[in-house]
């Protein structure tokens, strides 16, 4: 459980996704955070954007890893899920991960990222 003292990304896989302040244009994510993907132990941005349809996308906080736009499917009422390739600068190592998304009934967001499979190039 998250406490006022720990941060937003101190729960490895986990994130709170704020509205994000200042939009001015249409490329900016509606919302985002910051989760820790324990399977690299590197910290991400997660940006989402909303309207229709959630898609999802993660940036390395501290580096060149992006991932590309994945859209979110409904599975209940204020819950998504989607898949995302996540994969290292050299693609030597690529990880199939499921994102579920869920709306909190406040204007936050909140992302879980499991890992579905793993493929290391050797």
């Amino acid at each position: 459980m998250r406490t006022r003292s720990q941060p937003c990304e101190s729960r490895a896989n986990w994130a709170i996704l704020y509205p994000s302040r200042n939009k001015r244009e249409s490329w900016q994510s509606d919302f985002t955070g910051v989760v820790k993907l324990d399977i690299v132990n590197r910290r991400f941005w997660i940006n989402v954007w909303s309207g229709d349809i959630y898609r999802l996308r993660l940036f390395e906080k501290d580096g060149p890893v992006k991932t590309s736009v994945c859209q979110l499917s409904p599975v209940d009422p204020g819950r998504y899920t989607g898949r995302l390739l996540l994969s290292d600068e050299d693609s030597s190592c690529q990880f199939l991960l499921r994102v579920w998304l869920r709306e909190t009934g406040h204007p936050l967001l909140e992302v879980h990222i499991e890992v579905i499979s793993q493929k290391e190039d050797r």
